[in-house]
């Protein structure tokens, strides 16, 4: 996102030397595959509850940690210390530190990313979503799953 006064403080105290040199702040890009290659973690801090959170999801699904808000859905999408962290809406300075401990630990930031890879595959996967989706349908209209799979399909 656009640059704002809690990036510039978390420059200023890099600049300081209270945070690793090895955290950079591009900009905004307008490419989400461009901009998921380009980052080790994703940070979301939507102001508004998010319905689901696709941004997430893609950076989860290309094995990305997240931190994000306790904030709309984000916190089904990202397991608390297992796929990224979860902090505090509007919690500026858990996220700073949370950004700090992952800059300074890559087998951390590797293991949540494989660890939210592994999430987006076996829970939000069309498959995955097509499946349940005909098990809504089977209990909707009394049917058993496996006779709702081979009559509904859902692309």
């Amino acid at each position: 996102g656009p640059r704002n006064a809690h990036i510039d403080a978390l420059l200023a105290r890099q600049k300081a030397g209270g945070a690793p040199a090895n955290l950079y702040y591009t900009g905004y890009v307008e490419n989400p595959a461009e901009a998921l290659a380009r980052l080790d973690v994703l940070v979301s801090l939507s102001h508004f509850q998010e319905s689901f959170g696709r941004t997430v999801l893609e950076a989860m699904a290309a094995a990305r940690p997240v931190i994000c808000y306790d904030w709309g859905a984000l916190p089904e999408l990202v397991v608390d210390e297992q796929t990224g962290y979860v902090v505090p809406f509007r919690d500026v300075d858990a996220v700073v530190d949370h950004l700090i401990a992952l800059a300074a630990a890559p087998e951390r930031r590797q293991a949540m990313g494989l660890a939210g890879r592994e999430r987006a595959l076996n829970e939000f996967a069309p498959e995955v979503f097509r499946r349940r989706l005909s098990g809504v349908y089977a209990a909707l209209l009394g049917q058993r799953s496996s006779d709702a799979a081979s009559s509904f399909i859902v692309e």
